[in-house]
């Protein structure tokens, strides 16, 4: 008798062991689902900050593309006046 009331508190303790485990498991794969999830958004808002800083950039290299080329050009070689000058 006192082996059948061991094998039943063993078989017993098991289950619950077995249900904390799973709702421990459970509740890990919803927090990871979740992290997953606010990792992926951030992911995201960071490729559209980057793409705006790339195409800023770009801007900027046409700028400064058209004013070498603009200094570059031969011809109406006028003083560049400071305001000193003005004066």
């Amino acid at each position: 008798m006192t082996i059948q009331v061991f094998a039943w508190a063993l078989m017993n303790g098991l289950i619950v062991l077995a249900t904390w485990g799973g709702i421990v498991l459970w509740n890990r794969l919803k927090r990871t689902e979740l992290e997953q999830e606010r990792l992926e958004d951030d992911i995201t808002r960071r490729q559209e900050e980057l793409d705006l800083v790339n195409q800023r950039l770009a801007e900027l290299e046409q700028r400064l593309d058209l004013s070498e080329r603009l200094l570059a050009q031969p011809g109406d070689k006028q003083p560049v006046r400071s305001r000193e000058d003005e004066r």
